[in-house]
């Protein structure tokens, strides 16, 4: 057994023992320990934490505790099960001709391999036209494409070191640097564990971080730029530079004296769907799927890369067959694992009724996104306060008066804020709205004086600039559901005026941008 082989196996025991060791922590150690400290025995610490513990404290704890280790079993599962697919490469395989030793398994072929990279972009774009809620699953946050990108790019980074670290032909600054741009890419996807360990954001980065979480790439507004630059490169890289390398000597020069990975022509078509994917951002309304094009293209060539320095070293012991099935079942299985245990119901919320509310209307798809508010009413516990009005609104825009009405009054009949003292100003701002959409003018207009005058209030007892900030906006929210626009925006000019934290100014600033008229 080669280097690669050994160290792929010792990660896999190593998880496994790690991955027991917590099981048998969390199952036989911990628990006990919980129930001890309840009863003001065992650890001090835990002793003081459940002094007097109010009634169903323990208990709490103790669910908490087993989520917690659920999760962190889950992951430890993930990371000793990223090294498999070199594992089956591994047995005994028959003597490969001389003509093939040198080069990459010609398994898969460049004609599969097209055939698949033109057979996953039809589905896509079919999934996306005919079927949106299974689209809308399929890029939400914490699912389908996110944890494919993070297992794809955590594959390629795990391959490609392995084989710095056994294959000294391989230490060059290109596969150097896309080793650690593959691990900490695919790290920054699944922001480094936070939402999958349940951690709290240290103030920086909930301050100045564009979704409040613990990662890099959300400091910065994500632009189309950067998805389209992202597209240049893998067709550039990936699908011109091997045959320009071919032909200029210099090129090719260049590329092996910076370890530039040339990528083989039956993984090209992967590249070039990365690219046309990336591309597409703008139509598909959403750049996760050509993340995940791109997190498969670069795994497919770790792996490749990899079979291919160990060829060299033992041209008897690779089966390309076994390997990339392996590849391919280890990749959607470890998506699999990770969506069904972290993919929770809040990001699939918030998508969905983004798709439903603005996405899909804006494009001219209203009967796609009338689809998506029948799928919400069918799944009570991912809709908002706002689903059925703005599902009423979408009615109203169809022509279709009757329906709406009977939309926006079940929706009126669960906010009803009058009969509610402490209602708060959403309530008051979203009974405005419908009742400005059903035609009841007076209502309305005493509805939105109410929302103003908690806006007001709340502004008046802001205690820094962020609070005010927020209470400007609510306030420019208001003005626009009444009508006033210009008051809308020039409340939102004043937000931003007033220095808050660099997230309220970026979401107060693109809430503007979006309103009508000059900017």
């Amino acid at each position: 057994m080669d280097g690669v082989s050994r160290s792929g196996r010792g990660l896999v025991a190593t998880g496994a023992a790690l991955g027991a060791a917590w099981l048998t922590a969390s199952l036989l150690v911990v628990p006990p320990l919980i129930e001890s400290a309840a009863r003001g025995e065992g650890l001090a610490l835990l002793g003081e934490l459940l002094a007097s513990p109010p009634e169903g404290a323990r208990e709490d704890l103790l669910r908490s505790w087993q989520a917690l280790s659920q999760r962190v079993l889950a992951l430890l599962l993930v990371f000793c099960a990223i090294p498999l697919p070199l594992l089956a490469a591994a047995r005994p395989a028959p003597a490969l001709p001389e003509s093939e030793r040198p080069g990459a398994a010609r398994f898969p072929a460049t004609a599969l391999c097209s055939t698949l990279a033109l057979g996953a972009l039809t589905l896509l774009v079919a999934v996306f036209l005919f079927h949106p809620v299974g689209y809308v699953h399929f890029i939400a946050e914490d699912h389908w494409a996110e944890y494919g990108t993070f297992v794809s790019l955590a594959m390629a980074a795990c391959f490609l070191g392995l084989a710095l670290v056994h294959h000294p032909e391989a230490r060059r600054p290109g596969i150097l640097a896309l080793a650690l741009g593959a691990g900490f890419v695919a790290m920054e996807e699944i922001s480094w564990g936070q939402r999958i360990l349940g951690l709290d954001s240290p103030d920086l980065f909930a301050e100045n971080n564009l979704q409040g979480e613990l990662n890099l790439h959300n400091l910065f507004p994500v632009v189309g730029a950067q998805y389209a630059l992202a597209g240049a490169g893998a067709l550039v890289w990936g699908v011109l530079l091997p045959p320009l390398a071919l032909r200029w000597r210099w090129l090719r020069a260049a590329c092996t004296r910076l370890g530039i990975p040339r990528v083989p022509a039956y993984l090209r078509p992967f590249f070039a769907l990365a690219a046309v994917v990336l591309w597409s951002r703008n139509w598909l309304l959403s750049g996760e799927a050509g993340e995940l094009c791109l997190g498969v293209a670069l795994a497919a060539l770790a792996f490749d890369l990899t079979l291919r320095l160990r060829r060299g070293a033992h041209p008897r012991r690779i089966r390309p067959r076994a390997a990339w099935g392996a590849l391919a079942l280890a990749l959607g299985t470890l998506a699999s694992l990770l969506v069904l245990v972290f993919g929770g119901p809040a990001p699939l919320r918030a998508k969905l009724n983004e798709f439903a509310s603005l996405r899909l209307p804006e494009v001219g798809r209203e009967r796609d996104a009338e689809r998506l508010f029948e799928h919400l009413a069918r799944h009570p516990e991912l809709t908002t306060p706002r689903t059925r009005i703005e599902h009423g609104k979408l009615l109203f825009a169809l022509g279709r008066r009757e329906s709406a009405a009977r939309v926006l009054e079940a929706a009126l009949a669960d906010l009803h804020p009058s009969e509610r003292s402490g209602a708060g100003n959403a309530a008051w701002l979203e009974a405005g709205e419908v009742l400005t959409l059903l035609g009841r003018a007076a209502e309305a207009e005493s509805a939105f004086a109410a929302a103003l005058a908690r806006d007001r209030a709340l502004l008046a007892a802001a205690p820094d600039p962020d609070a005010a900030a927020r209470a400007r906006w609510s306030l420019a929210r208001t003005l626009l559901a009444r009508g006033d626009g210009e008051g809308a925006r020039e409340e939102a000019s004043r937000a931003l005026a007033l220095g808050a934290e660099r997230r309220t100014r970026f979401l107060i600033a693109r809430w503007r941008d979006q309103l009508p008229g000059p900017r």
